[in-house]
C-alpha cells in the first residue's frame, strides 16, 4: 500500500493552490464595483471559475499523478481522504469553525451545486467529501503478472 497517502496529499496541496488561484480569479472576474463604490459578486462567474478549477484539479490529478496507479490502490487512497473529510469536516461543523474548509476547498463546487437542489444541505456536503473518488476514473485495471497475482 505504498500509494495510500497519494490522494490525500494531492488533495491537500491542490486545495491550497486552488484557494489562492480562486481568490485571484474571483477578484479579477467576479467582483463588481458599483457606481457608488459598493462591491458585489457575480454568482455565475464565481461558479464558472470554481467549476473550471475543479475540473482542472481532477484532470491534473488523474492524468499526471494517478494514471499509473490501479483503481484498487486509488480507491484505498481516496477512502483515506474521504475519511479525513468526514472526521475533520464533522468536527469543524460541530465547532462552527471553517478550519477544514481550506483543506478541502477544491471540491466545494460539488457542495455549491447541491445547494441549488431541494435537498438537505448535508447531502451536498457528503457529496463534496466523496469527490476524491472521481480519481478512480483515471486508474488502471489491475494486470496479472507471471505468477497470476494482481500488481498494485
Amino acid at each position: 500500500m505504498r500509494h495510500l497517502w497519494k490522494v490525500p496529499l494531492y488533495c491537500l496541496i491542490a486545495s491550497w493552490v486552488y484557494w489562492h488561484v480562486e481568490i485571484h480569479l474571483l477578484a479579477r472576474f467576479a467582483v463588481i464595483k458599483g457606481p457608488d463604490g459598493s462591491l458585489s459578486s457575480n454568482t455565475a462567474a464565481s461558479m464558472m471559475i470554481a467549476g473550471i478549477l475543479f475540473l482542472a484539479v481532477i484532470a491534473v490529478g488523474g492524468l499526471v499523478f494517478f494514471r499509473r496507479i490501479t483503481r484498487r490502490a486509488l480507491f484505498c487512497s481516496a477512502t483515506v481522504m474521504v475519511a479525513l473529510n468526514a472526521v475533520f469536516g464533522t468536527i469543524a461543523v460541530q465547532m462552527n469553525s471553517p478550519f477544514w474548509a481550506k483543506f478541502s476547498e477544491w471540491s466545494r463546487i460539488v457542495e455549491r451545486l447541491f445547494y441549488y437542489l431541494p435537498l438537505h444541505p448535508w447531502i451536498g456536503t457528503v457529496a463534496a467529501w466523496c469527490a476524491p473518488y472521481l480519481f478512480l476514473l483515471f486508474g488502471t485495471q489491475p494486470t496479472k503478472d507471471g505468477n497470476g497475482l494482481q500488481a498494485d
